[in-house]
């Protein structure tokens, strides 16, 4: 039996075969989520260098009002750690190199950019946290889109990871910091695991190293008389510790490594989400416990239900905080605020990387499960 289809309803499908590409971009966007792509500034793809990479010193160069945006400080791995950043956070909002979207072509650059950048032992800077963020970006490339191509750059640079890992007096490997001395540090151990997590789910790392790699959290936390104090610094060979600072990212550590239902990562998860997060400074680690939440809320939903208690707060926060006007830095965050980030690209990243978790807008490609 034919069916008839009503002169409205033609018009519609004709109007969405037809015009589509011109409705959601040149590339053949498909409808964005509303609430990611408003949070999603034409400020990275105005300030975006021609060879593909954020130029975290340089990017003010690409200012179109007066005053400028700002710069940051002068580093080439900087614009290594920024760069895997800014591609982290639009993959966080499921957008990839691949397929289209009209972002496409920013995104491509930037992972043309950060495989070239690749050296022949897998590394992409001269510092372990360009590295990580650099690996995250790429791997979490590869897991989205399936790019073969990236396949072979994504576990070297995962393979380099896991070589550089600080050895215990017995030899065993622990997490990220200084080899030579045996420090630990408890942010750097949280970048590696979220890249090696873009790997696990590409196929490309054993779940197994991820949890190897945080043995010296139990000797950490059996050190401090309170998981607040847990250290941003820890050396497993002499056992002595920074006090505090370290409790987010630890948690962060766990819970993206499968480990959100133990009873450590609980008491430090505790402790990263007492602070009001409208007094906390460091960007980096309200992301950090951001991504604790969302991993540890996955795994042990009847436990961490009311997550979304602390995200309304960061999310009102950083909507209440974002600048809105006719100059170029529209839609970013002012570096001012978050001293410790390295400049208005970096601020920007974060905060749309932890709106995203906050508002429930996280891709939901990448399995949450180790």
């Amino acid at each position: 039996m034919s069916q008839v289809v009503s002169p409205c309803v033609a018009l519609l499908l004709l109007a969405i075969t037809l015009g589509g590409a011109a409705l959601w971009g040149e590339e053949g966007d498909v409808p964005p989520a509303p609430a990611v792509e408003m949070r999603k500034p034409t400020f990275f793809t105005q300030h975006q260098e021609a060879d593909g990479h954020w130029s975290v010193s340089g990017f003010a160069a690409h200012c179109t009002s007066t005053p400028g945006c700002g710069a940051g400080a002068v580093s080439d791995a900087a614009d290594v750690a920024v760069t895997g950043e800014i591609l982290l956070a639009y993959e966080h909002s499921g957008y990839d190199h691949v397929a289209p979207s009209r972002h496409r072509s920013m995104l491509k650059k930037a992972v043309v950019w950060l495989v070239a950048r690749q050296k022949a032992d897998g590394s992409f800077a001269d510092t372990l946290e360009a590295d990580c963020w650099a690996s995250a970006g790429l791997g979490e490339a590869y897991s989205l889109s399936g790019d073969a191509e990236l396949k072979a750059p994504v576990t070297r640079a995962l393979a380099s990871l896991l070589e550089r890992r600080v050895r215990d007096p017995e030899g065993h490997p622990c997490g990220w910091g200084d080899q030579d001395s045996g420090w630990i540090d408890s942010r750097l151990t949280s970048w590696a695991i979220l890249a090696l997590r873009a790997g696990l789910a590409g196929g490309v790392v054993d779940a197994v190293e991820l949890r190897r790699s945080l043995t010296w959290i139990n000797a950490a936390n059996s050190q401090v008389k309170a998981p607040g104090n847990f250290p941003i610094r820890y050396n497993i060979r002499s056992h002595q510790g920074d006090v505090g600072g370290g409790a987010p990212f630890a948690a962060l550590a766990l819970a993206a490594s499968g480990m959100a239902k133990d009873p450590i990562h609980d008491a430090l998860l505790d402790a990263a989400t007492s602070p009001d997060p409208n007094l906390v400074t460091d960007l980096s680690g309200l992301f950090a416990t951001t991504e604790a939440l969302f991993f540890a809320k996955a795994h042990d939903p009847m436990r961490w239900g009311d997550a979304h208690v602390h995200w309304k707060a960061l999310k009102d926060r950083l909507e209440r905080e974002q600048i809105h006007n006719d100059s170029c830095a529209d839609g970013t965050w002012d570096p001012a605020t978050w001293p410790e980030t390295r400049g208005r690209l970096e601020s920007t990243t974060l905060a749309l990387l932890v709106l995203d978790t906050c508002t429930d807008q996280r891709s939901p490609v990448i399995s949450v499960s180790p």
